[in-house]
Formats: structure tokens, C-alpha cells, sequence
């Protein structure tokens, strides 16, 4: 389950829970794309915004994920992560710069710019050692 804010100072929203999502002016593309994921069997279990607003995000399913305008180095890791086999759980960005993020997959996690706090927590939360 996760719960975004769009950063873009909108009043836009998303949560996720196991039974669906709930959207409250979200990007149009952002909305569309999920439908059609649901439609298509999948379930939406991530949604993420880079700071900044705009059309920009990252989508999580069960299946895939979509990214619209989120930094390269970003989209990369997702897709070579997806491409190893890993299924994504959920990418982050920090508030304040979006090239501060970070990928959790069900094997592995990759970030960049991430607080070594944060990444810790991340081991230790996670189980990677």
C-alpha cells in the first residue's frame, strides 16, 4: 500500500491498497495508464512523483512498470533490474532532488544520492546484507 502527493503543489494524490487505487487529479496520462494496466490484469502496487510536478512518474504493477519523465539513470536501473528478472516493489524520490532516488525490487535494491541512514534502513528492513 503507498499514499503520494504530487509535488507539483497540486491538491493530486494517489493511494494504492491491495484492492485498487484511488486517484484524486492525477496526471490525465498517469490515470489512463493505469486503467489500462488494470484492465489489462494487472494489479497497481506503486506509484511514484519526482519533485518538480508535471507529467511525471512512476508507475509499479505486478507485471511491469512505466515511467514518464523521470530521470535516466533512474529509468535504467528500473528496466535493467525488470530485465534480471527482479519484480519491482516500489521507487522513491526525495522531495527535494529528483536525482536522489531509490529502486527496491524483490531481490535487490539500487539508489543513488540516498542518505547512508536511509540506506541502512534499507538493509536492515529489507534483509540484504
Amino acid at each position: 500500500m503507498c499514499g503520494v502527493f504530487h509535488p507539483g503543489g497540486e491538491e493530486t494524490w494517489t493511494i494504492v491498497t491491495n484492492g485498487g487505487f484511488v486517484n484524486h487529479i492525477p496526471p490525465a496520462e498517469l490515470h489512463a495508464r493505469m486503467n489500462e494496466y488494470v484492465a489489462a490484469g494487472h494489479k497497481v502496487v506503486w506509484v511514484a512523483f519526482p519533485p518538480g510536478g508535471g507529467n511525471r512518474w512512476s508507475l509499479v504493477t505486478d507485471k511491469t512498470f512505466f515511467n514518464r519523465g523521470v530521470p535516466d539513470t533512474c529509468h535504467e536501473q528500473t528496466k535493467d533490474r525488470r530485465a534480471a528478472g527482479e519484480q519491482i516493489l516500489s521507487v522513491a524520490f526525495a522531495p527535494y532532488d529528483a536525482e536522489t532516488w531509490s529502486v527496491v525490487t524483490d531481490k535487490a535494491f539500487h539508489n543513488q544520492n540516498v542518505p547512508v541512514e536511509c540506506e541502512q534502513k534499507i538493509i536492515f528492513w529489507r534483509g540484504f546484507c
